[in-house]
Parts: structure tokens; sequence; C-alpha cells
């Protein structure tokens, strides 16, 4: 079942997602807060991690072995999972990813995609910055370098932002 004998043919970013194609279904992971992905040589341990985490340990969430031995580990720090996995037919039958607003790093991305999300909205612009459903992937210390780039305080709503905050804004979102 599952994933099982099958290849990994492409790898794509989704938001804060990164989704594994293998052509047959996709393995989509969310790394939470905390997470990240391991790669174990062949030769190398199985990593610790199976047990509930102490504080600030490194545990497993999930290892996907690939023939030669190796494998790729997805690991958590923190004494709480946030780490999630989903395998399905295509990435966005992940609610979050089917959710996900546009993303400034995509060739596609405009300031009308800006405009959208910002609007004329009375909320923190580095929280409308952080809300996947307006924008895909952008996290705390992305928009706090966006909006340091863009001379923008974090705590100004959206709909106070001058013309030449937004143009500021929209260059500082994606260079």
């Amino acid at each position: 079942g599952g994933l099982r004998g099958t290849t990994i043919a492409g790898v794509r970013r989704f938001g804060k997602y990164v989704g594994f194609d293998t052509g047959s279904g996709w393995l989509v992971v969310s790394f939470g807060r905390n997470g990240w992905i391991r790669w174990a040589e062949p030769a190398e341990p199985i990593a610790e991690g199976d047990a509930p985490a102490e504080a600030g340990s490194v545990q497993r969430v999930a290892r996907i072995a690939l023939d030669d031995g190796a494998a790729m580990e997805v690991v958590e720090r923190g004494d709480f999972l946030a780490v999630a996995a989903w395998i399905v037919d295509e990435p966005t039958d992940v609610p979050g990813v089917a959710a996900l607003g546009p993303d400034p790093i995509s060739d596609t991305f405009s300031r009308a995609d800006l405009e959208r999300a910002l609007g004329r909205r009375r909320k923190q612009v580095k929280a409308v910055l952080q809300e996947q459903t307006s924008l895909a992937g952008i996290g705390n210390a992305y928009s706090d370098e966006i909006l340091h780039r863009a001379r923008i305080a974090p705590t100004v709503h959206a709909v106070a932002l001058s013309d030449e905050e937004r143009e500021r804004l929209f260059h500082a979102t994606f260079d």
C-alpha cells in the first residue's frame, strides 16, 4: 500500500509544504515550525526518536527508505509535533495546499496578487504577509525581512499603506 515501490519523479514546493511526486501519488509534508528533512546515507544508523519527545529532543516522524539503503528522514525538534504528512493523488487534495494564496516566488506573481492580499484590510501588514491563504510560503522570519527591506513597520495596517509603500512592499516581497 501507500507509496511502497514507487520512484520519486519530482519535488515541488507549495508554500510551506513540500510535495514528492511519485507518478502514482504524492507524499506531501508540512514541516510546522521545527521540522526538516535529514538525509541518511546507507551506512548511517537510523535516527533516534520513535518515543514521545522530550523538550528539545529530535524525533523522527517518518523515514522514506530508498532502494540503495539511503533514506530521507522527516524529523522535528521540540516537545510537541507539528509536522504532518499526507499520501494523496494530487497536492491540492491536502486542504492547506488547496487554500494557498499566490506564491511570491512564482514567475507569475504580480502587483495585483499583492493588492488582492492587502486590499483595504484593517489588519497588521505582517499578519497579512504570513496568512497562507493570502500569500503562500511567507513565515515569521521572511515577513520580518520583507518589511525591513520595504522600510515598513510590521504593526501598520494594510489599509494605511500608501501607494509608494505598497510598491516598496511588492518589490521587497519577491526581489
